[in-house]
């Protein structure tokens, strides 16, 4: 069994550089801060990646294997899995009638593809993307994909309802896409135009097996 001695401290104090000091309060507690924002070491280090839609388009319903809008492919063998991380959806137009919107999945990769949907770092540089994964605009489904959870549930039908709506959610990771699946955006009960996006980060599968 290893183990180690760690410094702490109570109370406020500013350490030289070089000092391994941890800060602790006085019920014997770790206290630990943010130095940068929650993503930062994540996208420093190339590991997170984001698609978005090229152009405002409509979402397939949840029951159709002609899909359309955003969905993203780990293909077989791609040495990889993706934790997702912020799904963000603008409404475009005011739909026939109460539309919801929802993030669903597939464990078959599809028979077919359109156009592909650039995957851009999210560490903006002239270094290339690197994403192991790809995204497209649409796809021939091996079956109808499988409901995860609503993203958007909100009466479009009207201009009151559709005014000024953005669905921005942290999906903190709960979702982890593994090789061979698909993750896609999808319409439910009424099809709607959106703006979509999905970021991930990505990790190798050989890390954290099924």
């Amino acid at each position: 069994m290893v183990t180690a001695n760690v410094q702490t401290q109570i109370g406020d104090f500013i350490a030289a550089s070089g000092l391994g000091i941890l800060r602790q309060s006085n019920f014997g507690a770790l206290v630990v801060t943010e130095l940068h924002g929650r993503f930062f070491e994540l996208n420093y280090r190339n590991h997170l990646f984001t698609a978005v839609m090229p152009a405002i388009a409509a979402l397939s319903l949840n029951t159709a294997t002609a899909y359309t809008g955003l969905i993203i492919v780990n293909a077989v063998g791609s040495g990889v899995i993706a934790s997702f991380a912020r799904s963000k959806i603008a409404a475009a137009t005011v739909a026939a009638a109460d539309a919801q919107i929802a993030l669903a999945y597939n464990t078959t990769i599809p028979t077919a593809f359109g156009t592909a949907i650039t995957i851009n770092r999210n560490k903006i540089s002239t270094a290339a993307a690197g994403s192991l994964l790809t995204a497209f605009q649409s796809a021939t489904l091996v079956a109808a994909p499988t409901l995860m959870y609503p993203l958007v549930g909100h009466n479009f039908s009207t201009a009151a309802g559709f005014i000024d709506h953005l669905s921005d959610l942290d999906m903190a990771g709960d979702i982890i896409l593994y090789p061979g699946c698909t993750l896609e955006i999808v319409a439910v009960t009424t099809a709607i135009s959106v703006l979509a996006s999905l970021t991930w980060a990505e990790y190798l599968s050989s890390v954290f097996p099924l």
